[in-house]
């Protein structure tokens, strides 16, 4: 009888420890993808990591068990880590996607927009000790607690950024950032560190009084971006007296007000980029080159900004130092780009395809680090950070004001959805393709050292590759593994 027991006792133990090791089974996958089918196992010895750099990975857990996440624990001190959730949300053609980036911290509620018993989750490493790193993450909820290890190995390298990032976030016209408590830190979360400043912000050109509308638009911003561009557009730009006579008759006190009042935010001179015109056409152009050159004559110091999807708009450039160019349209040169950045003149590049964000992926926006690479261009950039408008209908809107999270609505006109962030309450939060966008800054470090190992020729090769669709960025990460052993 004793006999019969103890063979129940084991048979029962083994059964449960057999289910306890399936209910904590996790996967490590790569990160840029956001349909989950579509996910490439991570199956490599490490993640590489360069020192002070960024890298990326996604965990599946399968099972998961509870509801809150009391807390989120790392092992390993030499070695920066970070974990959020990634919900299921639908895109627009209906599928469950994996995008946006909820952080988790203590007593964290688990998002329940489309209830799953496999959680997901973004793994965000930050070298801070050059070598070979294992590092073990534990995450307790209010049931059980599971643990997921894994390697990375530091480079010996210190990553230094050199792309500028620019992504018209314009704070004055939207619904959901409007009330939002921390746009200007999800906006250096993401790498921007361009400030546009909307029109319709600014008084009119005849108006020298206090810019009370620009100081508030600017408040909270100040020493926290590299660049803050004055954009004239709107109805600076519309109306008929736009550099006429007695336009250019007020515009020097009208633009010394309004960037004295910006040194005394803090924001120098030489931050101060102003913005005519944006992609001058025709009669602009001419227009765009009147105005810096009536400005040179005033004794104005600050540089100028344009953009251009053109030829003729970019042969025209010459007096503009800070150009961003239109990758997308295959309008411009490629050739044309490259001899702009290597001229001395500061050379951005940007696209605007990035509609039905939701459907969008998110290689399409690491993609700019390889371009801006291969053309010289010092920027990148994209519309839009948060172009949601007339994605979302009044009813809509007024939910997600409400507290529900815009991820959890489908917008009903998609198409106008162009938009890296996502919102609840009154906080934004980041997107898996706004992470692929600020891990883009740092693939142009990547490749310079992929150059300095294997020279101009091979590194020419990868970038066209890369851009093609021929090397894929699981492929780059293999480089990268490469790089840093």
């Amino acid at each position: 009888m004793k006999i019969k027991h103890y063979v129940f006792a084991i048979f029962f133990f083994i059964i449960n420890w057999c289910g306890a090791a399936a209910q904590e089974k996790s996967v490590w996958f790569y990160p840029w993808e956001t349909d989950p089918a579509q996910l490439v196992n991570d199956n490599s010895e490490f993640i590489p990591v360069n020192k002070n750099g960024i890298n990326y990975r996604i965990v599946r857990i399968d099972k998961f068990e509870g509801s809150i996440i009391q807390s989120i624990q790392n092992s390993n001190s030499q070695l920066d880590v970070s974990v959020s959730e990634l919900p299921l949300v639908k895109n627009y053609k209906g599928t469950n996607i994996i995008d946006p980036v909820l952080p988790i911290g203590s007593n964290y509620q688990m998002d329940k927009t489309v209830p799953n018993s496999s959680k997901y989750f973004l793994i965000r490493l930050k070298g801070k000790i050059e070598g070979k790193q294992r590092f073990s993450i534990t995450i307790k909820t209010d049931k059980v607690s599971y643990t997921i290890d894994n390697t990375a190995i530091v480079s010996d390298k210190t990553f230094a950024r050199n792309l500028n990032l620019n992504v018209w976030a314009y704070f004055d016209y939207n619904f959901m950032l409007k009330g939002a408590s921390n746009e200007m830190e999800n906006l250096q979360a993401l790498g921007v560190d361009v400030l546009l400043i909307p029109p319709y912000v600014l008084p009119h050109v005849s108006d020298v009084s206090k810019p009370n509308s620009l100081i508030k638009y600017l408040k909270g911003s100040e020493k926290k971006f590299k660049y803050y561009i004055i954009y004239f557009g709107g109805f600076q730009a519309k109306s008929n007296s736009f550099c006429s006579t007695d336009w250019f008759a007020s515009y020097s006190k009208w633009i010394r007000n309004l960037t004295t009042e910006m040194n005394g935010l803090g924001i120098r001179q030489d931050q101060i980029l102003l913005y005519p015109i944006d992609e001058p056409k025709g009669d602009n152009i001419k227009k765009l080159n009147d105005i810096i050159n009536f400005s040179k004559s005033q004794g104005i110091k600050s540089d100028f900004f344009s953009t251009a999807e053109n030829n003729i708009a970019l042969s025209n450039m010459e007096l503009v130092k800070y150009g961003q160019l239109h990758t997308g349209a295959g309008q411009l040169e490629s050739s044309k780009i490259s001899r702009r950045a290597l001229s001395g003149n500061k050379t951005w590049i940007y696209e605007t395809r990035f509609g039905r964000s939701r459907d969008q992926s998110p290689v399409n926006y690491l993609r700019l680090g390889w371009k801006a690479t291969q053309l010289n261009a010092s920027g990148i950039g994209l519309w839009n950070y948060c172009d949601v408008q007339n994605a979302y209908s009044s009813v809509q809107q007024n939910l997600i004001l409400k507290g529900t999270p815009s991820w959890a609505i489908v917008p009903s006109n998609p198409g106008s959805d162009y938009s890296l962030v996502y919102r609840k309450n009154q906080s934004l939060y980041s997107s898996i393709r706004g992470e692929a966008l600020f891990s883009a800054l740092e693939e142009e470090f990547w490749l310079k050292l992929y150059k300095n190992k294997n020279g101009d020729n091979a590194t020419n090769i990868l970038m066209n590759n890369l851009i093609s669709g021929k090397v894929s960025y699981v492929d780059m990460e293999v480089i990268k593994c490469k790089l840093v052993n």
